[in-house]
């Protein structure tokens, strides 16, 4: 969706393709291709080649989402492009709680109620 008060970048840009390829993964499924444009220097900026970009990308698209239980951990996972364990490990270094724990319904529960 373009608007037209939205001005375009004035950097020159790269296109980079954001998508796995079917060698990659083991999903069946049609993977959609989405390309971003991107200024150029921003692979520098962040000491990222651009196939490095789109894994980071990818993968904080699946936390963020999984964060907001807008998807299951088996879908983020899908969306970082690994598998579930993998998924798990990223979560554990990115310091995201894998179970959401009510604590006042925790210590009910303890208590036998």
């Amino acid at each position: 969706m373009h608007s037209s008060f939205i001005k375009p970048w004035p950097a020159p840009l790269s296109r980079v393709p954001v998508r796995v390829s079917k060698e990659e993964t083991t999903q069946t499924k049609t993977m959609a291709l989405v390309t971003l444009d991107l200024p150029d220097d921003v692979f520098a900026d962040l000491c990222l080649t651009p196939e490095e970009f789109v894994e980071d990308l990818r993968l904080a698209a699946a936390i963020y989402w999984y964060q907001r239980s807008e998807v299951s951990l088996r879908r983020a996972a899908q969306i970082a492009g690994l598998e579930r364990t993998g998924f798990l490990e990223a979560l554990a270094r990115h310091r995201v709680d894998v179970f959401d724990v009510d604590v006042a319904q925790l210590r009910r529960e303890l208590e036998g109620g």
